[in-house]
Parts: C-alpha cells; structure tokens; sequence
C-alpha cells in the first residue's frame, strides 16, 4: 500500500507543485520524484486491478448461489408448506406446560372418566341380558374387570351410592344364575 503524500491532499495544485518542483530541486531529484510518483501510480493501479477482480470474484459467486437457489426452490416450497402448517398450529394448540394446556388435559381426562363410569354404570344390565341368553360364563368373565373397577372407587369413596347399587346389581345378575343353576341340578337330582 502507497503511503499518502502530498499528492493525496484535496486542495493539491498540479500546475503550482511542478512550479515549485523545478524551481527547488535539481535534475537528479527531479528524476527521483519521477521515478517515486511512477512506482506510486503503479502501486495504485496494482490495488484498482486487484480491487475489480476482488469484487468479479464476489458477483460470480453470489451469482452462482442465486442460481442455486432458484433451482432448489421448487424442491423446497413443499416443505415451505409443512412450515406454515406448523406455524398455524404453534399459534392454535397450546404449548406443553401450560396452564390451557393442562385445562384441556384435564378435561379430556374427566370426559374420559365420565365415559368409562357410563360403560361399567351399563354392565349389570348387558350381565342380566347375557345370563338371559344362557352365556353365563361370558356375563362371569365380562363383569370382572368392571367389579374390580367398582370395588376401588368404593374404597376411594367415588361415586357415592351408584357404585354400590351398580355392584349390588351386577353380583344379583350372576347369583341369580348360580341360584337356578344349583336348584337346576338339585332338581335334575330328585328325578
């Protein structure tokens, strides 16, 4: 890099520097300030040239990532799309953690709840349908899991007299069958 000079400075005359140049110096140090301001023009011209081809060298590759992105973007607007998608949900459905989120977990959780009390609330009457049918056995392996269900919220003191009744009608449905199964047999036996 060329030092500045004199050269450099805005308000530089040309005509009042060669004026004073050839008044003030001999022939050999007009020689050398020649030779000085030569070796600088060059060194300029040597940074300009350099310069130019710097910044070619930059258009060509921004260029050339344009192009690449241009042809990529057909293959990338498909997933474009899957980020919108996600976006609209991020903004609808509730982050994990929070305090709707967990209003909406509990509530799916008491409206399943309500759901499984209707099913097993529903069990004496399918009991009393199957032992009509003569599937004891069946009405025997169906009211098992329901019975146990029924017994813990007994012992936790959910459900109140519902689940009472609702055990007291599903162990009626098999006794009755247990009954008549015994009176069956003691029946066949007397003939």
């Amino acid at each position: 890099e060329v030092p500045p000079s004199e050269l450099d400075n805005a308000s530089f005359d040309a005509e009042a520097y060669v004026r004073k140049a050839l008044a003030e110096n001999t022939l050999d140090d007009l020689l050398r300030v020649y030779t000085r301001v030569l070796g600088e023009i060059r060194a300029l011209d040597a940074e300009k040239k350099a310069l130019v081809y710097d910044n070619y060298s930059k258009l060509i590759s921004a260029t050339e990532t344009i192009r690449k992105a241009s042809m990529l973007y057909p293959l990338l607007r498909p997933s474009l799309g899957v980020l919108s998608i996600r976006e609209a949900l991020r903004k609808t459905v509730a982050p994990p953690g929070s305090q709707e989120r967990l209003n909406e977990e509990a509530a799916a959780r008491r409206r399943r709840t309500r759901e499984l009390a209707k099913e097993v609330l529903g069990t004496p009457e399918k009991l009393r349908k199957l032992v009509k049918d003569g599937k004891v056995e069946e009405a025997r392996s169906l009211w098992e899991m329901p019975r146990r269900l029924l017994e813990v919220w007994k012992e936790k003191g959910v459900g109140g007299k519902d689940v009472a009744e609702c055990l007291e009608e599903g162990d009626a449905a098999l006794r009755v069958t247990g009954e008549s199964s015994v009176r069956t047999s003691k029946d066949s036996g007397r003939s």
